[in-house]
């Protein structure tokens, strides 16, 4: 009885010895010998999924870390213990097109190499620098190409020395031709002497001047990293006697003097920023015991602005968020067919944006504006998360707009704030891994985060969304990648590139880069864009 309670509670390994005992007294009793069976299945399952689990998690560390073999190896070890799963035949075949682009850089590079290698043996120096440079195109991170061209440089360098010398050579033996011209030529040259002679000294005493230039402007700037502003003052001062035309002492004193006079206004600032912290807190407070949670918690987040580091505000804000998640508990159930219906029209917004076309400037701010107040309209109803996602949108539309970019900041600073549980902060870590890699298209890897939020929280409609939307994306990848779409896209960034409308061209560079992401020529395109637009 003792080993039937045991395995109802799922004890196995206590259920399996007491069992086992009792086939010791009873070793033909066939209720037994099947007890320790059915065990026997259950714990070899269990193992199973352990060892399924470690290899994945394995593998996931050491393609995160770039060790993409060693990781291959242990996908095929998980693929190998559950043979139905997807997920590591994927990341396999991932690695795989990894690999592949690697050793195709690679190759580029040995070719550059090869050519530039061959101009130079040919003694075609220039020929051979531009190849180098070239080869430094493709692979930065090698030294050799830099190191050939550094040697170029020297071989050039000694060429036109020769040159040098042998013009000087030339000219002296053509100055012992001319007998007649002997006493003014070395009349000129006695005034040629003294001329050098003179920009000599002169010289000796400018580097002199630039060196005790340079050692008072290093050891101020050394003092003013070290926010040593009065020494810094000092040795700015010094470098100002020496050469009073150079600006960059003077720029120095006046930010010192500017930053002495923000410390000191600092200081008077801070009895301000305390008596400030106590009455939000006092309201905060006020506004609690009234049981005006949202007043009170909107106190103690400007409380927490003001001071971060203090506990309390904090604290306060956990237990309204509790109360508040009571209420809003009670609040949903009456409220299930207005949230699907918002659900509804987020997704028709999405779809309807996702292809709506963009041929101008204006299309591409309309696009932006809805995308903001879609985000706008969320962050008021306080879901921060939804909202983040709008933002971002926007963000890709134009990335250099301070409100989306500070919007963004607050929402991650909130979602920090109000997230105090063990489960919160393992929910959001996983849709924040999840989000990043979304919006770098690596739709397969994010899929896994979502799904991995999910099994946190099951029930949070967020990541149900966009786990919709990344099967969309995948959809279109997959129709792009050898149909009309990629090509349209191409087209109409192509178009926009010419007329100059670089932010439409950016808009339908990313539309064709989501459909095939290995493509070369697009991911160039947007590095010009990038550029033209700095």
């Amino acid at each position: 009885a003792n080993a039937d309670n045991q395995f109802v509670a799922k004890k196995y390994t206590e259920s399996r010895v007491n069992y086992l005992e009792a086939l010791e007294i009873d070793s033909r009793n066939k209720y037994l010998i099947q007890r320790v069976k059915d065990i026997d299945i259950i714990l070899a399952a269990q193992n199973k999924d352990e060892k399924f689990n470690l290899a994945l998690t394995q593998a996931e560390q050491l393609f995160n870390s770039g060790d993409y073999e060693n990781a291959k190896e242990k996908y095929y070890e998980a693929a190998g213990i559950k043979r139905k799963e997807k997920y590591p035949k994927d990341k396999i075949s991932e690695i795989n097109g990894i690999v592949k682009q690697i050793a195709k850089t690679n190759q580029s590079y040995q070719q550059a190499v090869a050519k530039a290698d061959g101009l130079f043996n040919q003694k075609s120096f220039e020929k051979a620098k531009e190849a180098f440079t070239y080869a430094g195109l493709i692979k930065p991170e090698v030294n050799y190409h830099s190191e050939m061209i550094g040697k170029i440089d020297l071989l050039i360098a000694e060429q036109k020395r020769l040159a040098s010398e042998a013009d000087t050579e030339r000219i002296r033996l053509e100055q012992e031709a001319v007998a007649a011209e002997a006493d003014r030529l070395a009349a000129i040259q006695a005034e040629k002497e003294a001329t050098v002679a003179e920009e000599t000294r002169l010289a000796a005493i400018q580097v002199e001047k630039d060196k005790n230039y340079n050692e008072a402007i290093t050891k101020a700037d050394n003092f003013f990293n070290r926010m040593d502003y009065e020494n810094a003052r000092s040795q700015y001062r010094t470098a100002q006697s020496v050469k009073p035309e150079e600006t960059w002492p003077q720029r120095r004193l006046d930010e010192i003097g500017s930053t002495l006079a923000a410390l000191a206004q600092a200081k008077k600032d801070k009895d301000l920023l305390d008596k400030n912290y106590a009455y939000l807190i006092q309201e905060a407070d006020r506004f609690f015991k009234s049981k005006n949670y949202d007043q009170s918690k909107s106190k103690y987040n400007e409380a927490v602005v003001l001071k971060s580091e203090e506990k309390y505000p904090k604290e306060r804000i956990a237990e309204i968020e509790q109360i508040l998640q009571q209420q809003r508990i009670l609040v949903e159930k009456q409220s299930v067919g207005d949230v699907l219906q918002q659900s509804a029209e987020i997704a028709l917004l999405n779809k309807e944006l996702e292809v709506s076309g963009v041929e101008n400037e204006a299309e591409l701010n309309n696009i932006y504006v809805r995308y903001i107040n879609q985000a706008d309209e969320l962050f008021g109803n306080q879901q921060y998360v939804d909202s983040r996602g709008w933002y971002y949108k926007a963000l890709d539309l134009k990335p250099d707009e301070n409100y989306t970019i500070q919007r963004i900041v607050d929402i991650n600073r909130l979602l920090k704030t109000i997230r105090t549980s063990p489960l919160d902060r393992e929910y959001q870590k996983y849709v924040d891994l999840a989000d990043s890699t979304f919006r770098e298209n690596q739709y397969a890897v994010s899929r896994g985060w979502y799904n991995r939020a999910l099994g946190v929280k099951a029930n949070e409609k967020y990541p149900i969304d966009q786990l919709k939307e990344v099967e969309n994306k995948i959809a279109e990848r997959l129709a792009g990648q050898s149909g009309q779409q990629f090509e349209t896209a191409v087209q109409k960034a192509s178009a926009a590139l010419v007329a100059k409308n670089f932010n439409v061209a950016r808009f339908w560079y990313k539309k064709a880069l989501e459909l095939r992401p290995d493509d070369e020529d697009v991911k160039k395109r947007l590095d010009e864009i990038q550029n033209a637009l700095k």
